[in-house]
């Protein structure tokens, strides 16, 4: 999953920063597409351990309070 949001990244990055044609713009907007839609659906997989993507996103977060 981290492979896949990283391209999605790298598209969107590379729609910033290099001049492209309406026609390649088109397709790089179909591909960031295709990736949302990949991501979202694997999303609800269980990985080979048990949970999902989603359920262990929500576990990878950790509140941290500021020391006084």
């Amino acid at each position: 999953m981290t492979a896949l949001r990283e391209g999605k990244n790298n598209l969107l990055r590379m729609r910033q920063e290099i001049p492209l044609s309406d026609v390649e713009l088109a397709a790089l907007d179909d591909g960031v597409s295709a990736l949302e839609s990949l991501l979202s659906r694997l999303a609800h997989v269980p990985t080979p351990a048990g949970p999902t993507p989603l359920q262990l996103r929500d576990t990878a977060l950790i509140q941290i309070e500021a020391a006084d």
